[in-house]
């Protein structure tokens, strides 16, 4: 890791994909963007456990990076690591992510993407939701004082499992078995039904 004016590049190691859009720009539908808008986007969970060292080191350099610049930690957001145990307060269901921290990055223009052998990708087959890779990161204070995490270069290193935030369907099948079929046999030929 190294330290430079206005500029921090941090490789995260062994660090978990999630919501990957490494090769088609990001959309949200809750807050669509015109294309000129939209970036590459990836979040890294990191394991609060394994990851203890490098969450400590990228904390102390990005307050040395504001320090550096002549900017109030008071009055900047320098916390990029989101800590997701309220969420696993929220809903038992959710417990697997109270050891992890999300970080998001992003750029406008397509990160280099390669696999174990380190080779480039072209598509977006390989990286996907629960894949285990290596990643650099580039931390800059833009124009407006704040932080900002670039994506730079992701490498995949073996698929995983992701780590579900949403809530995971519900099972009905035992409320399903208390209700009747009210349709008849004679009615499923019935054209009058519409479906």
């Amino acid at each position: 890791m190294t330290t430079e004016k206005k500029k921090i590049e941090v490789v995260l190691a062994n660090v978990i994909v999630d919501y990957p859009s490494l090769f088609v720009k990001a959309n949200n539908p809750k807050y669509p963007k015109e294309e000129n808008e939209r970036k590459y986007t990836c979040t890294f969970f990191l394991n609060k456990e394994t990851h203890s060292k490098e969450i400590e080191e990228i904390t102390t350099l990005i307050k040395t990076l504001f320090k550096e610049n002549k900017i109030a930690l008071e009055s900047a957001n320098y916390k990029v690591f989101k800590d997701l145990a309220p969420f696993a307060d929220a809903d038992d269901s959710l417990e697997i992510v109270r050891d992890f921290y999300k970080l998001s990055a992003s750029r406008f223009d397509k990160p280099r993407v390669t696999d174990r052998n380190n080779q480039v990708v072209i598509n977006d087959e390989l990286v996907k939701r629960g894949s285990v890779v290596h990643a650099l990161v580039t931390f800059q204070i833009n124009s407006y004082n704040t932080l900002s995490c670039k994506l730079e270069h992701v490498k995949h290193l073996r698929d995983g499992d992701p780590i579900l935030i949403a809530n995971a369907p519900r099972d009905a099948t035992d409320k399903f078995a208390m209700l009747k079929d009210s349709i008849v046999e004679s009615d499923l030929y019935d054209n009058s039904i519409p479906f």
